[in-house]
């Protein structure tokens, strides 16, 4: 019975371990060796589909086209901006906000880009930011 119980608590173990190390391949941020990035939207650029306080995962991708929503750091405002993209001209990526009636000044290339929409969650960042 004894030997039953060791290698039942053996395999949960395992199981646990390797269930922790497929969650850090998923969700590990870049900064630290993983592959997405975590936005939290602050503004209104994105209404009325994103808020501000949703949290936006993003990850790279080998190619981004027209109408995907993609995150790139704009130096110039010093911020990193989550916009759609509308159009792409020698070889930089037209973005505009949903609820701008302007497009961004800043073109971004394929590797100033961060990485596009992967995972949306609403409000996650103001509860991120409470537990801070």
């Amino acid at each position: 019975m004894k030997q039953s119980q060791r290698w039942s608590s053996i395999f949960s173990n395992l199981i646990l371990v390797v269930g922790l190390v497929v969650v850090w391949i998923v969700f590990a941020p870049v900064k630290i060796g993983g592959q997405v990035s975590y936005i939290m939207v602050n503004g209104i650029s994105m209404e009325p589909n994103y808020h501000t306080g949703d949290l936006v995962i993003v990850r790279t991708a080998e190619t981004y086209q027209v109408g995907d929503v993609v995150a790139y750091q704009d130096a110039r405002m010093g911020a990193y901006v989550i916009h759609r993209i509308i159009g792409v001209k020698q070889e930089q990526f037209i973005l505009k906000g949903d609820n701008n009636s302007w497009i961004d000044a800043y073109q971004p290339t394929h590797d100033e880009v961060i990485g596009k929409q992967w995972v949306y969650a609403p409000k996650v960042a103001k509860v991120m930011q409470w537990l801070r």
